[in-house]
């Protein structure tokens, strides 16, 4: 490669963004369950396996360099603390993210829930709905106005097309309430997206392919995945970041930049392959370090598609119903 072919290669190079939050979300889960995490090293380790994966695969696909850039947890979630204090505005904090801003006065708990009506051939829907178990947005919102909240500094992890910003202020403004601020950790600067007036706390990122929580890459892993309303009920149920051609009801492709429209039929299937291996290594720890098995009554958020008794091992259901049902379509990889 001449000195030219590398400055236009570097000039191309592009960025992947995951936010780290795969031991935040998994804490709470492993203290009710009695279970012992992975070390940090061990986490540490997948996120370097993952790294390297999805930087190959996505450079060959996109041919240019394509670097994943991890936004650790510590670090998104005390630099924005300490920004908030800093902002020294004196109005109740609402959160639109528990994981990352659980000391907010007030929590809006909010998710975009795909619509699921049993066709996987149909186009599927993404709408903004209330986490599973909770009030709907709207009486959240009264509840929050009855508790004496008129104006409001607002909580976000991230920014990326302005949507829920969007959908927030209206949803506020119907319960009487207004937004004196509007934070986010990330901001994601794409050609699309207008300035909005948002107040940045951690960092801006312009145009990455795309920008994906960790979690999202690990079935079974508390919140991974879309929440998922199927025909017409909102369950505790989440649709995988994955491609299973054999059962393309068990995930959604198009999402994270790793489906079949992005990488190819062959090569997302053995991304899906590659990260359900990941998952199963996890497990794998978690278990050796509990000295316990995980079973399927003990996995909250339970993988679209995937059926089993509240005693059977969650591992065998993930290499039956799932690794299986890659490996006979994926190509390989290293």
């Amino acid at each position: 490669m001449t000195q030219q072919d590398s400055d236009e290669s570097h000039h191309r190079s592009k960025y992947y963004v995951i936010t780290e939050d795969l031991e935040a979300v998994l804490q709470p889960w492993a203290q009710r369950h009695g279970f012992t995490l992975p070390t940090r090293e061990f986490l540490n380790s997948l996120r370097k396996e993952m790294g390297r994966f999805l930087s190959n695969t996505l450079s060959r696909v996109h041919r240019c360099h394509v670097k994943v850039l991890t936004i650790p947890y510590t670090n998104l979630y005390l630099k924005a603390k300490n920004r908030i204090k800093a902002l020294n505005v004196d109005y109740p904090k609402l959160s639109l993210d528990p994981i990352y801003f659980p000391y907010a006065d007030f929590f809006l708990q909010m998710c975009r829930s795909i619509v699921y009506n049993g066709n996987p051939q149909a186009a599927y829907k993404t709408i903004l709905t209330q986490g599973s178990g909770f009030l709907p947005l709207r009486f959240q919102a009264q509840n929050i106005a009855a508790a004496g909240a008129r104006k409001v500094v607002v909580l976000d992890d991230g920014y990326w097309s302005g949507e829920t910003r969007q959908a927030v202020v209206r949803l506020l403004h119907k319960a009487g309430i207004s937004i004196v601020k509007y934070c986010v950790g990330i901001k994601i600067n794409k050609k699309r997206n207008p300035s909005d007036n948002i107040h940045v706390l951690c960092k801006e990122i312009d145009q990455p392919i795309d920008w994906v929580c960790e979690r999202d890459f690990f079935p079974g892993v508390p919140l991974s995945g879309r929440s998922l309303i199927y025909k017409g009920k909102l369950t505790e149920c989440g649709m995988a970041y994955l491609t299973i051609p054999s059962k393309p009801e068990m995930g959604n492709g198009k999402w994270a930049s790793i489906g079949p429209g992005d990488l190819g039929e062959e090569e997302s299937a053995a991304a899906s392959e590659f990260f359900i291996r990941m998952t199963m290594r996890l497990f794998e720890e978690i278990e050796r370090r509990s000295r316990k098995p995980v079973l399927w009554k003990h996995i909250g958020r339970k993988p679209f598609g995937i059926q089993g008794a509240k005693n059977d091992h969650y591992l065998a259901l993930l290499e039956s119903q799932m690794l299986k049902q890659c490996q006979i379509h994926a190509a390989p990889f290293s």
